[in-house]
């Protein structure tokens, strides 16, 4: 009965919105000083660069440059300890605050991203999935408790509740559910997720971090009511004084975003503006040089069909091949790449998703510029080729042995 009175208070507060002082208290004096504060938010990381399901999975190299650029721009990051006391109390932080969050807790979070954050030293929360741990219940591994205790004693990393083992559409309101027992069920997993912590970490959990940022009055209260007043959404923006604690905004990153990109994205949520200068590049150049030396990968690829309008980006693939722009490329091959030409601009106006031609028509237009006798087999002669996969081939082609 006392629980259930303390349900129906929070959420009262939380749909009236009216603020709830938290049982700590912060040791700073309240400043007039306001920040924005970005709230990045990764998944999994690889050693490798991740070959699809771009939105979750990183390169620890392109997380390290990340990390290596914000820190360069003057960025500070805090812990979540510290914001709250900032939420809640108006507590100083540092010069551009910036958190650094990781969902689902994997053992790559341990492995690759721990390590960077220590080289650097910076701060992070990681949001874990409870019943996970040690375990892997699906395509990757999750870290154990032992190694979420020794991240905590560095003193750079904080642990927080991903929900026990909602990490799925259930953790919403089903369909004709009775408000009772679905404030029972998730009452359960929050406490269940609150104790495993506490017992196996020897602290008092306070993040709780919504799975596919689904949340509701209930949720919240709920939450709230176990301790956890500082509550993670999916919801992109950035995070000010008048944020809701039990609703703060992050900015997803994604597996292919470059450093600039990162940063850019900052800045767009800031509201600063950026001037770019214009810098027009001859995509078909870009691909003859860089292919020629074994320069574009898959990403790079991506990046040029996707964003060849961003500057970053642009200046990206031109610094890996401004050495040979004083290169000279063979008058024959120069002669009939341009007799490609429109078939590149016409796969331009295509979505990346349509197909153009046949293999066995691709073949003929790239027997114009080379040996295909390599590739011939590549694919089965009616597979229709989308424009990535053209291009993949066109550099197959004007590689050199």
């Amino acid at each position: 009965m006392k629980r259930k009175f303390l349900l129906l208070f929070n959420l009262i507060l939380i749909l009236t919105s009216i603020s709830l002082d938290p049982v700590y208290g912060a040791n700073e004096e309240i400043q007039s000083e306001d920040y924005q504060i970005p709230i990045l938010m990764y998944h999994h990381l690889t050693e490798e660069e991740p070959p699809d399901r771009l939105g979750e999975i990183i390169s620890v190299d392109l997380f390290r440059k990340q990390m290596q650029l914000l820190k360069s721009k003057g960025f500070n990051t805090i812990s979540a300890s510290q914001l709250r006391d900032y939420l809640y109390f108006g507590a100083k932080l540092p010069k551009n605050p910036i958190l650094i969050t990781f969902d689902d807790g994997y053992e790559s979070n341990y492995t690759l991203a721990f390590p960077v954050l220590e080289e650097l030293k910076m701060k992070a929360v990681i949001n874990i999935i409870v019943s996970s741990r040690g375990k892997k219940p699906g395509e990757f591994q999750h870290f154990t408790w032992d190694e979420a205790k020794t991240m905590l004693d560095s003193g750079l990393i904080e642990i927080g509740s991903h929900t026990y083992d909602l990490h799925n559409y259930t953790i919403q309101l089903q369909p004709n559910e009775d408000i009772a027992i679905y404030e029972d069920r998730i009452f359960n997993d929050f406490l269940i997720s609150k104790n495993s912590i506490q017992n196996n970490l020897n602290i008092q959990p306070f993040i709780f971090t919504y799975p596919y940022g689904m949340y509701n009055g209930y949720s919240q209260a709920i939450a709230l009511d176990l301790g956890f007043d500082m509550q993670f959404t999916v919801n992109a923006g950035i995070v000010t004084r008048e944020s809701n604690p039990l609703a703060l905004e992050r900015i997803n990153v994604r597996g292919d975003d470059t450093p600039q990109q990162v940063l850019a994205n900052i800045y767009k949520y800031m509201g600063i503006e950026i001037e770019e200068p214009t810098y027009i590049v001859n995509i078909l150049d870009t691909y003859i040089k860089a292919s020629q030396y074994s320069l574009l990968n898959k990403n790079d690829l991506y990046y040029l069909e996707n964003n060849i309008t961003n500057y970053e980006v642009q200046q990206l693939l031109l610094h890996r091949t401004d050495k040979l722009m004083q290169d000279s490329i063979d008058v024959a091959i120069q002669n009939n790449i341009t007799r490609l030409k429109p078939i590149l601009e016409r796969m331009s106006s295509l979505d990346m998703s349509s197909t153009l031609l046949t293999y066995s028509e691709a073949l003929n237009y790239l027997r114009l510029i080379g040996n295909v006798e390599e590739i011939s087999s590549y694919y089965e002669a009616n597979r229709l080729i989308n424009k990535i996969e053209f291009v993949d081939l066109l550099i197959k082609v004007l590689k050199i042995k």
